[in-house]
């Protein structure tokens, strides 16, 4: 990532406005540059930017499992969280997300990512739902993307 790419980033995250932001992602064609936005993202100011990425026919499946892995998203498979949840938005957010991950909905093999489950987190999925689709402990093949902190 180049100098200009990280000044075209931080003014974008933190100097544009929510609709300047969420213009730019519907525009872009490249995945990475989803990832990036979605690793530097504040989920202190809500819901539209990261369902603009996952909306973005180009978000890969690695970048929608390391959204739904910050919104906290594993929580919908314990039926107590669900009664429990952040907030609506939250809940209809992450369902949404688990929805289209489950379906296939993001092209895949661009990016990698491997949810930090534990062990007993994987054991306790494992046994509160038999039919978790594999990719939500295993997580997805494809590069590593070394993601600048901006």
């Amino acid at each position: 990532m180049t100098e200009y790419d990280t000044e075209l980033f931080y003014e974008l995250l933190y100097e544009k406005s929510e609709s300047e932001l969420v213009n730019y992602i519907e525009q872009t064609e490249d995945s990475v540059l989803l990832h990036i936005i979605a690793v530097n993202y504040n989920w202190d100011n809500g819901f539209d930017i990261p369902r603009s990425i996952i909306d973005n026919k180009y978000c890969d499946v690695g970048t929608a499992l390391m959204i739904f892995s910050d919104a906290d998203g594993y929580g919908i498979f314990f039926d107590d969280e669900k009664e429990n949840c952040f907030s609506e938005e939250w809940f209809n957010f992450v369902t949404y997300l688990k929805y289209r991950i489950d379906s296939n909905s993001f092209i895949c093999g661009n990016i990698r990512f491997v949810p930090q489950l534990s062990r007993a987190d994987i054991f306790h999925l494992k046994k509160r739902c038999t039919y978790i689709n594999k990719i939500f402990i295993k997580g997805s093949e494809g590069m590593n993307i070394n993601v600048p902190l901006i």
